[in-house]
């Protein structure tokens, strides 16, 4: 028997998804070793080697869910800053003052111009603009986000 959150949510598939790629890749290393690798390290492991062509599988099957695709953009941003920061300082920052510095510099402009239609004010320096989706890019993810709230609507 199948659960109700199984068969209809595409986020808990996604993720479910996730977690088996993960063991399995654990599974794998752990026998290429000789040893269990340990969950953490193969999470860390995995996310580095095979987390970009996992994304453009489940993007190929249809079940990105559409936040999950704003996240993964605010990521891939941040996985950006992290090493342009760490080339700059000559040291690895670290995800997580990766991600406090880059929400503290760039969280605002990013989300405004995410979740905005209109452009931000200039900025007062003459730094080159910051890089964020295009908009027949955000128009698509508009229109996806649109159409699964829509038929989440009608499934109740």
């Amino acid at each position: 028997m199948k659960l109700r959150h199984e068969t209809k949510d595409p986020l808990a598939a996604m993720m479910r998804s996730r977690r088996a790629e993960i063991a399995k890749y654990r599974w794998c290393e752990g026998e290429r070793l000789g040893y269990d690798i340990g969950a953490e390290r193969a999470e860390r492991e995995w996310r580095r080697r095979h987390a970009s062509a996992w994304r453009t599988w489940i993007r190929a099957q249809g079940i990105a869910h559409p936040i999950v695709e704003l996240i993964w953009t605010q990521q891939d941003e941040i996985e950006k800053f992290k090493w342009i920061e760490s080339e700059r300082r000559n040291e690895d920052i670290g995800w997580e003052r990766a991600v406090r510095e880059w929400c503290q510099k760039h969280y605002e402009a990013w989300q405004y111009n995410i979740l905005r239609e209109s452009k931000p004010p200039a900025k007062k320096t003459a730094r080159a603009p910051q890089r964020s989706l295009q908009s027949d890019h955000r128009a698509k993810l508009s229109a996806s986000m649109k159409k699964w709230w829509e038929k989440r609507r009608n499934e109740r």
